[in-house]
């Protein structure tokens, strides 16, 4: 986890701002569509792993297709931190990560092919898988057998709450997102989403911002997000809690979890 510093003034709105910024002008970047070096590009993404390393991903055009991978990358560095993927458990979640995405493995290789018009919004789930993978180092060191997103689920059922999972919104410019859960509006509710974090990073936070962001203007949509804390300390809790908050996000604690009853009521 990485050492969040809380500040007092609350810049770091900025550098959300900032984030958000970057990934507008990363959207519209057509020169990733350019093949060199044997029709590969390599693309710099203004998204981070858990060592706080900018994610890249290798780009191609194959006629009227797009093809992309990581090249071996969010498997390899689970190899090297001795997350072992050949366990029942392990390969469970990383299966259910990849079909939830759409990729596919090509060896070790995160793999997706898509047409060339869909490719804004598929680089987007690319590189949510590659942050979810990454996410399985977690589940390697602790009793954990299920997916965040998958634990929350079954909390809401228990309080007779079944949302709609895994749903595509489309979003301004033509972009779409992948959700985790959506609420139907109520009487004096609009539709709601929740994206479950489960191992909470700036960055995370900052994506959920990107997404309410990129689908205000399509949808009267309000944005939960339900947040991991058992291994957060309380001022890294308070500072991606305000972060959310800062820009429009109910942002709510897993050890609060009730609070969220509260806002889908």
């Amino acid at each position: 986890m990485e050492d969040l510093q809380y500040r007092e003034d609350f810049t770091m709105t900025d550098d959300v701002s900032n984030l958000v910024d970057s990934y507008w002008k990363w959207m519209r970047d057509k020169t990733i569509l350019k093949t060199v070096n044997d029709g590969w590009t390599e693309v710099n993404t203004p998204f981070f792993d858990r060592h706080n390393d900018g994610l890249q991903i290798y780009v191609r055009t194959v006629g009227d297709q797009v093809e992309i991978t990581d090249d071996g990358y969010a498997i390899s560095d689970l190899a090297m931190s001795g997350c072992n993927l050949k366990t029942p458990k392990q390969q469970s979640l990383l299966n259910k990560i990849l079909m939830s995405n759409g990729i596919t493995l090509q060896g070790e290789s995160l793999f997706m092919k898509t047409d060339v018009v869909d490719f804004p919004s598929r680089k987007n789930d690319f590189i949510n898988a590659m942050q979810q993978v990454g996410d399985l180092y977690i589940t390697s060191r602790t009793n954990v057998y299920s997916l965040f997103s998958d634990e929350i689920s079954l909390w809401l059922q228990s309080y007779e709450q079944y949302p709609v999972r895994n749903v595509r919104l489309q979003g301004s410019e033509g972009i779409s997102y992948s959700v985790d859960f959506i609420f139907p509006p109520g009487r004096n509710k609009p539709e709601r989403a929740l994206q479950a974090i489960g191992s909470p990073t700036k960055e995370k936070v900052s994506w959920v911002i990107v997404m309410k962001d990129g689908l205000k203007k399509t949808r009267n949509l309000e944005m939960n997000i339900m947040l991991n804390d058992e291994n957060l300390s309380g001022k890294q809790s308070e500072y991606l809690t305000k972060l959310g908050e800062s820009r429009g996000v109910n942002t709510i604690l897993w050890s609060k979890r009730d609070n969220l009853l509260k806002a889908i009521a």
